[in-house]
């Protein structure tokens, strides 16, 4: 559906994720049974109230909205989020009207990162640390805490 909207609302759009959009590569640090890691591509656009947040999904045709809840969080603020496929669908269609170069660097690396993680190999080692527990890290590399690893074959 976002593809299809008129050039008028497609620039609001891009405007309103300049201004009030996050794109990155989420990464918790969490590996699955299968080794591959539990992040992925998301796209945030964080409102006061539901009305805009609400407007994007019927826009966009996709996406959802939750409100922040907590202590740690404000009171009435919703966000709208996007994950994996439909980041770079919404990206896709809104890239060309996006005008400020922070952004669009942003939104480049978010999408290179993205795309050198589906390339990556899919095998993993399980590895042991000193205290005894396991995890799973591509060859090479430590994973995110760096601690002594021993790699199991």
């Amino acid at each position: 559906m976002i593809e299809t909207l008129i050039e008028t609302d497609k620039a609001w759009l891009a405007g309103l994720f300049e201004g009030e959009g996050y794109i990155g590569y989420t990464c918790n640090g969490v590996y699955r049974a299968d080794g591959q890691s539990s992040g992925c591509l998301q796209l945030t656009i964080t409102q006061k109230g539901s009305a805009t947040a609400e407007l994007i999904v019927g826009m966009a045709g996709f996406g959802r909205v939750s409100q922040c809840v907590g202590e740690h969080r404000i009171a009435g603020i919703f966000v709208y989020r996007l994950h994996g496929k439909n980041v770079r669908r919404f990206i896709g269609a809104l890239i060309p009207y996006m005008r400020l170069p922070h952004k669009v660097q942003q939104v480049k690396k978010a999408l290179e990162h993205d795309e050198a993680k589906r390339q990556w190999p899919r095998k993993m080692v399980k590895v042991v640390r000193g205290d005894g527990n396991t995890n799973w890290v591509y060859p090479g590399t430590n994973g995110h805490r760096k601690p002594r690893l021993e790699v199991l074959q």
